[in-house]
């Protein structure tokens, strides 16, 4: 099940996510989300490396 997390960030953070995510043609929100979720999983990915 999907779960909403909501964030602030600050003007300049949030101009660079618009940017980034209309490299990829998607809105800031899913960028975001799929940002993190990949973050997440390196992270995991790395911690099971140890």
């Amino acid at each position: 099940m999907a779960k909403e997390i909501r964030i602030t960030v600050d003007d300049e953070t949030y101009d660079a996510l618009q940017r980034l995510a209309a490299d990829g043609h998607v809105e800031p929100g899913q960028y975001a989300s799929q940002r993190l979720t990949a973050d997440l999983a390196h992270l995991r990915f790395l911690e099971g490396t140890k």
